[in-house]
């Protein structure tokens, strides 16, 4: 199944059929608990009439995550939202590929990921951990919301499995999607060297918190009434090399 097809699912879910009504920072949320589904990672953007994938927006997110910036000064160009919770110091926590492809506290994530399915293709250990200890303090504005991907080679597939905390299904998970399946291709592409017969699997995505926000009821009612188109976005050459360190930029033409 496409992004596009099981996203018109997410959102009639949580608009029509969401499991709990609640108020965070005042704010009215329908939310779902525990929500899963699965997807080709190869179709993770979508078009519709009312609003598509934010192209511009998520170019400008896959090169500051893949060249594992994380500083508010790049990505706010393509988004104000993010001096409103970036730290005091000029970063931001949530600056995925810092927090993946960089060494911290002696491991690289991404490596680490990497190494265990070369190590063993039955590997359960494959993980790269996102949100940390560190981020658990009085005042954090950006409390990552992505806890880690695992990843499994099973029948010679590579699987990718997401597990987040939280998700705003406007925004977020629409951005998340993309970068989380193209990480799943460009580890594909690496253990290739390894496994010639590998083939690219499924791609799943669990969230703790699957919700939307009152103001974006409006805008998901017109979506819904339109067609959910999916785009292709198949992977052709290495954005990283295995330790992480990036190569060229990947960016979405449509």
């Amino acid at each position: 199944m496409t992004f596009a097809e099981k996203y018109a699912h997410i959102l009639r879910d949580l608009l029509y059929y969401y499991e709990y009504k609640v108020n965070p920072r005042g704010l009215t949320v329908h939310e779902i608990i525990d929500y899963s589904f699965k997807i080709s990672p190869i179709y993770p953007l979508f078009k519709n009439k009312i609003k598509s994938s934010e192209i511009n927006y998520i170019n400008g997110e896959l090169e500051w995550y893949f060249k594992a910036m994380n500083d508010v000064n790049f990505i706010s160009k393509y988004s104000s939202f993010w001096k409103k919770i970036c730290n005091d110091n000029g970063t931001c926590n949530s600056a995925y590929g810092h927090l993946i492809f960089k060494e911290h506290e002696g491991v690289n994530q991404y490596k680490w990921a990497l190494n265990s399915l070369i190590k063993d293709k039955n590997s359960r250990q494959a993980i790269m951990m996102f949100n940390r200890p560190q981020f658990q303090y009085e005042g954090n504005k950006d409390f990552v919301c992505t806890m880690f991907l695992q990843f499994f080679i099973r029948d010679d597939k590579l699987i990718c499995k997401t597990n987040m905390r939280s998700n705003d299904a406007v925004y977020g998970l629409a951005n998340d999607v993309v970068f989380f399946t193209l990480l799943q291709q460009q580890l594909y592409r690496h253990l290739l060297k390894y496994y010639p017969n590998l083939k690219l699997g499924i791609y799943i995505h669990n969230s703790g918190s699957m919700h939307l926000y009152e103001n974006k009821f409006d805008i998901v009612k017109e979506m819904l009434k339109e067609k959910f188109f999916p785009i292709e976005l198949k992977l052709k050459f290495d954005i990283i090399d295995e330790n992480g360190k990036f190569l060229q930029l990947y960016k979405i033409n449509i």
